[in-house]
């Protein structure tokens, strides 16, 4: 069919004779490989004569490449089938040189030349290209100047496409294109740019394709442009930037430029100002507000310029009149002006002498004013600044005016009010008036009885040099223009100082055993003079007459009523040798003293005593070791100066050899000192050495013992120099040091009654030492001792110190509520080791509080009446120390209610209803208890014959304090077992929470107890002291298992070695009361775990709780943890 088809197209080609189109073909073929140019045309019949023909064109021009058979390359073969209408060129081992062109296959007809085919072939001999080439480089520009960028691609064929990209887009730039006409010509494509600042950095992508790379495979380069643009300011840290008046202001200049700048240039109102980035004002004030700029130039033909305004805020600043003056009766009103930034947000005025004036808003108004307004207004306005960066902060300015009111003196004054004038000296009286007048007012003064004689016309009065007739009533009377004054009357005392009429000698002597010895001294002065006698600094107690007599005599005078006062010493007592005898001691210096309120006058004496001498010397003993120098001293009292001598052995000491008397010198007033050195101690020296001393009035030896050098002796007079709460100054007296001086002491301290294993020491280089972290209104047994190198001294004697009480630990009055229905007052107290009280206090309609009355606290409930005489608004109560009333905690307030509902005790903030749901599944587990126990009942009775034989089982209650581990309950039966009655005592004082008859909180938890090694356990002597109300604890049987109370009842049906020292317990506790018949609510401790006698508990705590017995270690079996009155105690504990 195809054949026959083609056969009709020849025919009818043929019959028109030309050939109506041309094919066309194009084919690509890479350099040395084959390639087939096909031309098919109509099968040409046998007897038909064709002329078949290959021309090419390439780039050396046009020529044949094939007639008929013949091909005119030998790399071109020609396949021939005009039958077929197949005319194939076949080239071999293509070159871009020969075969890169056009191919045209012809068919003409023979003889006439008639064209039948013809088909034109565009081969392609295909060559890679160069990489491309970018010029230029690195190519840099300049913002808004246009840059070409020229890619070239050499040796491509066909000639490749050049496309221009940017990096990160995918977009194809508009680039101009020139393709090169051979391989030798380069491809261009140049990209035409105008630069800005953000193209710089950009990177640009050249890309080279042709077909001889293949769809995948592409070439590329890739360029970064620089481009340097224009300078770009930015201003900070803020614009607008708000900086307070005085503060620093740091404007910045952030320059963008390529190239960078170097500097800028500042610029306010025209003027240059700064060339620095950062530019400083170090303190701003309000002429530095307004707009700032910040030029820079990086040479490229334009500048950048940034501005920055600052705004400086400010404190109000108000601008008052000082003074105005004004008429009474008119309505004034005063501006307050005020600049600030930014405007307030408020006004205040206030007047000076008024706490209670204030006014709001800009403008002070005061309507029919009276002189009672005139004074010192201030104008008080307040603005809210908020410096750039900083937090908002509130500035206040304030300005005064005074006003002054027109009007005529009020009643006078005279001050100082209470005036008394001192003889001799001079006085000033200052008159005024209330109101005080205006215009300022003039006075006139006067003494009483001569009104014409003006003694002054000023305000104030000076009455120069004043005499005892300077007093009486002196008058003053203030007056202006617009009238006068009611003048006032003042009194004045003229008051004398003392003065010294008769005085002491200024010298006496006597002899020891001297009688008849007076002093006697008189004084005057009004009012009268007190006088004192004193020795050598010290007074005289003139009520104790152990060993002087004092008498006071006083006379008074007139009309000037002063006071004469005379005064005698005598020297005789009870305490002396002689009644009236004259002692060593009374050697000194005497000071007979006048004073009253204005002054005071003395006259003093020196008593010089004869006497023999007397020992001075601290200590008798004087260290020194073998081979060393000792200086062995010798201290004597004695009046007129003594002589010494030195004796060792019977001796005199200075005949010794290596013996030497330091000649005799005064070391203080009438005491000497004589030393005798030893230049190289010998053993055999060791012993004692006599010193003699004497004078006219006798002589008198002691023993100074030379000893080696050794441990200190114990330090005496132990004493307290200062006491707080919680610490406690020591100091004592240091005795022999033992011949070395670097002795330091060791203080013991514990509290009384606790063990010397218990007791803490300290350190101390000083004779005063404190003691620190102590507790308050606690005694301390105290002790100390002295160490040196060679040991340590024995312990001082003891003494007990008591710590202060601390005021702010005393608690305050909880849940205070005054009930009006009853007029009466209610509260709680927390524990508190110490008896209290309450000082009950009202608030009158006056809003001040009275003290209405005091209250004990010994017993609950805390519900007072509170009846007044007066009416009052509220009550309220602070604790103090029953003991020291003045020693009180805070205050508390009460709440005001009309009654007190009790259910609000265990509310918070009136939820009663959470109560209520709690109590209501309290109820529900109780009523499971009780079944539970029944059940447990009906066991403990099948096994109770078992329970008979295990003689040792003791059942304990079921709720335990999670506090009484089995660590601290073994840990406390060892202690138990070492301690007397005596150290029992002790640890009740170390260890008690609380003193005997402290209340106990009935909403407290019957098993609450401290986890404390030890609790308060009153002894059985200490049971009739307890004063506390224990009614709401469960008595003992109704928790104590029938073991436990056989137990206590009789020991003896025990077969089991009991703890040490428990049959002892039992006895006295027997001997004492019955089980039965004795007090539960005073014997059982409040708050305890079992609530059993305190000794007995503590050896019962001693028994382990986890196995059988063990005859030989004193255990119990616990086996059995079951009580059928556990349901009892648990609905008893959960009541109260």
């Amino acid at each position: 069919m195809e054949f026959l088809s083609r056969l009709i197209l020849f025919y009818l080609l043929s019959e028109k004779g030309f050939v109506e189109g041309t094919e066309r073909e194009s084919l690509d073929v890479l350099e040395g490989e084959e390639v087939t140019l096909q031309c098919r045309f109509d099968p040409v019949a046998a007897r038909t004569e064709v002329t078949l023909y290959w021309i090419r064109n390439n780039r050396d021009g046009s020529d044949n490449a094939a007639i008929g058979s013949t091909s005119l390359d030998s790399n071109y073969r020609v396949e021939k089938y005009p039958e077929l209408g197949r005319y194939d060129l076949k080239i071999e081992n293509t070159t871009y040189d020969r075969d890169n062109g056009n191919f045209k296959c012809m068919v003409k007809q023979g003889g006439t030349g008639t064209l039948l085919h013809i088909k034109k072939i565009s081969l392609t001999v295909l060559l890679k290209p160069s990489p491309p080439r970018v010029i230029p480089s690195t190519p840099v520009s300049t913002e808004g100047t246009p840059v070409n960028l020229t890619c070239s691609s050499v040796g491509g064929s066909p000639p490749p496409q050049l496309r221009w990209y940017r990096e990160g887009d995918s977009q194809l730039l508009e680039s101009t294109m020139i393709l090169g006409s051979t391989r030798e010509d380069p491809s261009l494509s140049i990209l035409t740019i105008l630069p800005q600042k953000e193209d710089n950095g950009a990177v640009f992508r050249c890309t080279v394709w042709n077909r001889a790379l293949g769809q995948r495979q592409k070439l590329e380069h890739k360029i970064t442009l620089q481009v340097n643009y224009f300078p770009r300011v930015s201003i900070g840290p803020e614009n607008p930037l708000r900086v307070e008046e005085g503060d620093t202001a740091v404007l910045m200049c952030q320059v963008d430029a390529r190239p960078e700048v170097e500097n800028v240039k500042w610029t306010r109102e025209g003027r240059y100002i700064a060339t620095t980035f950062r530019h400083v004002i170090p303190t701003v004030d309000r002429r530095d507000e307004g707009p700032y700029f910040c030029e820079a130039d990086n040479q490229l033909g334009q500048t950048g310029k940034g501005e920055l305004n600052l705004i400086v805020l400010h404190e109000p600043k108000i601008s008052l009149e000082r003074f105005k003056e004004v008429n009474a009766g008119e309505e004034v009103r005063i501006h307050c002006k005020v600049t600030a930034n930014p405007h307030p947000v408020s006004f205040k005025w206030r007047r000076h002498d008024t706490p209670g004036f204030e006014q709001e808003g800009e403008y002070l108004n005061i309507k029919d004013i009276s002189p009672q307004d005139s004074g010192v207004y201030s104008c008080s306005a307040t603005n809210l600044i908020d410096p750039s960066g900083e937090n908002t902060r509130r500035r206040t300015g304030n300005g005064t005016i005074e006003l002054a009111v027109r009007h005529k003196p009020g009643v006078g004054f005279v001050q100082p009010s209470r005036p008394a004038g001192i003889e001799g000296k001079s006085i000033t009286l200052t008159c005024g008036a209330n109101p005080s007048g205006f215009p300022e007012p003039k006075f006139t003064w006067w003494k009483e009885g001569n009104p014409t004689q003006v003694l002054s016309t000023e305000a104030s009065l000076t009455i120069r040099p004043i005499r005892m007739d300077s007093g009486g009533n002196y008058i003053c009377k203030p007056y202006n223009e617009l009238g006068d004054g009611t003048p006032v009357t003042w009194e004045l005392n003229v008051e004398q100082e003392p003065r010294i009429v008769s005085g002491l000698q200024e010298r006496i002597l006597r002899k020891v055993g001297d009688t008849g010895l007076i002093m006697t001294c008189s004084g005057i002065g009004k009012p009268k003079p007190d006088v004192t006698w004193f020795k050598d600094g010290a007074p005289i107690d003139p009520s104790d007459s152990r060993m002087f007599s004092v008498t006071v005599s006083a006379q008074q005078s007139y009309p000037q009523t002063t006071t004469n006062v005379i005064s005698s010493i005598r020297f005789t007592g009870s305490a002396r040798e002689a009644t009236d005898g004259i002692h060593p001691s009374d050697a000194g210096e005497y000071v007979c003293q006048f004073e009253n309120n204005v002054g005071r006058a003395q006259s003093a004496v020196v008593l010089k005593v004869e006497h023999k001498p007397i020992v001075s010397h601290k200590h008798n003993k004087i260290a020194a070791d073998p081979g060393e120098m000792a200086q062995i001293p010798c201290r004597m009292k004695a009046f007129p100066a003594p002589s010494f001598e030195w004796e060792w052995q019977n001796a005199a000491a200075r005949s010794k050899v290596g013996f030497y008397e330091i000649p005799m010198r005064q070391i203080g007033d009438n005491e000497y000192e004589s030393i005798l050195r030893v230049s190289n101690v010998n053993p055999s020296f060791y012993g004692e050495f006599v010193c003699k001393a004497g004078n006219n009035m006798g002589s008198v030896r002691t023993v100074v013992n030379l000893v080696k050098k050794g441990r200190p002796e114990s330090p005496s007079n132990l004493e307290s120099t200062d006491t707080g709460p919680n610490s406690i100054v020591m100091s004592w007296v240091e005795n022999f040091n033992g011949g070395l001086n670097n002795t330091m002491f060791k203080l013991q301290y514990r509290e009384l009654g606790g063990s010397i294993s218990d007791a803490k020491e300290i350190g101390c280089r000083t004779k005063n030492c404190k003691l620190s972290d102590l507790k308050q209104h606690t005694t301390y047994i105290v002790r100390s001792k002295a160490i040196n190198p060679l040991g340590e001294s024995n312990w001082s004697e003891q003494v007990s110190i008591t710590t202060q009480i601390d005021v702010s630990q005393i608690p305050r009055a909880e849940s205070l509520y005054f009930e009006i229905s009853t007029k009466s007052i209610s509260f709680k107290v927390n524990n508190y080791p110490l008896n209290l009280m309450g000082k009950i206090e009202v608030m009158t309609e006056e809003q001040s509080w009275t003290h209405l009355r005091s209250v004990s606290l010994k017993h609950h409930p805390y519900k007072f009446a509170v009846s007044s005489d007066i009416e009052f608004q509220n009550v309220r109560i602070r604790l103090c120390l029953e003991s020291n009333d003045m020693l009180c905690g805070a205050y508390t307030e009460a709440s005001v209610v009309d009654r007190i509902q009790e259910q609000a005790l265990f509310s918070v903030d009136g939820e009663s209803w959470l109560v209520a749901v709690i109590v209501g599944v309290l109820v529900t587990a109780v009523i499971s208890l009780i079944v539970l126990a029944k059940f447990c009942h009906q066991r403990h009775s099948k096994n109770s014959s078992l329970l008979q034989k295990e003689d040792m089982s003791v059942s304990k209650p079921d709720l335990l304090h999670t506090s009484l581990s089995y660590d601290k309950i073994t840990a406390l039966s060892k202690e138990v077992d070492g301690i007397t009655d005596n150290n029992l005592q002790r640890k009740i004082g170390e260890n008690s929470s609380g003193g005997v008859g402290d209340s106990v909180n009935s909403q407290d938890s019957l098993w609450n107890v401290p986890g404390d090694e030890y609790r308060f356990k009153p002894s059985l002597d200490q049971m009739d002291r307890f004063d506390a109300d224990y009614a709401h604890y469960p008595q003992p049987e109704e928790y104590l298992a029938d073991l436990t109370t056989k137990y206590l009842t009789d020991p003896n049906g025990f077969n089991l070695v009991q703890p040490k020292g428990l049959q002892q317990d039992l006895k006295r506790f027997q001997g004492e009361s019955s089980f039965n018949g004795f007090d539960h609510g005073q014997y059982f401790a409040n708050g305890d775990q079992y609530a059993v006698p305190a000794k007995l508990r503590s050896n019962i705590q001693g028994l382990p709780l986890n196995g059988t017995l063990n005859r030989e270690k004193n255990y119990y079996d616990h086996s059995d943890q079951s009580s059928q009155d556990t349901p009892k105690k648990v609905i008893r504990e959960i009541i109260v």
